[in-house]
């Protein structure tokens, strides 16, 4: 039990160290590691490219989310490892998603590397559809589906594989 809830945190410590941020001028989104862990996902400008400094913002919110963008993005500019992005984050949705079955026992509780494994390459396969198809076409549909698809690989991995 205790290497499940291990696994869960290991999960839940990755997402906290990942996120999106949206260029300033093309708003483009595209992954990145954080240097420090938060829960906030998605980093972008308020003011974009335009001459508005953040003295001129009158909104606290609008402040924060511009600090952030600020701290987060413009201060860390080209760090190699958001090279590295597009691997962690299929790695902690599956640690979180087959540890969360694991403890409903939808799925079993023993060790199936293979499982964890094949279940990693799908959901990687998954992301590089979705963040392709991320603007296209209903971009919160394809991340629904990705999530669902990747919990139906997982379960359908763990049940099947016999080690």
């Amino acid at each position: 039990m205790w290497k499940i809830i291990l696994k869960l945190n290991i999960g839940i410590l990755l997402l906290t160290f990942t996120g999106i941020k949206y260029d300033r001028e093309w708003n483009e989104p595209s992954f990145f590691i954080k240097h420090r862990p938060t829960f906030t996902f998605e980093y972008y400008s308020i003011t974009g490219e335009s001459d508005v400094t953040i003295e001129d913002l009158k909104d606290d919110e609008t402040k924060k989310i511009e600090q952030q963008y600020i701290e987060f993005v413009d201060k860390q500019k080209d760090n190699f490892l958001d090279q590295f992005a597009f691997l962690i984050i299929p790695l902690f949705l599956v640690l979180i998603i087959s540890s969360c079955l694991q403890l409903l026992t939808v799925i079993p509780r023993k060790k199936h590397i293979k499982a964890f494994v094949f279940s990693y390459c799908s959901s990687l396969f998954l992301l590089f559809f979705t963040y392709w198809n991320f603007f296209n076409v209903g971009g919160n549909i394809l991340n629904l589906c990705f999530f669902i698809l990747t919990t139906a690989s997982i379960f359908y991995m763990y049940r099947n594989v016999t080690l």
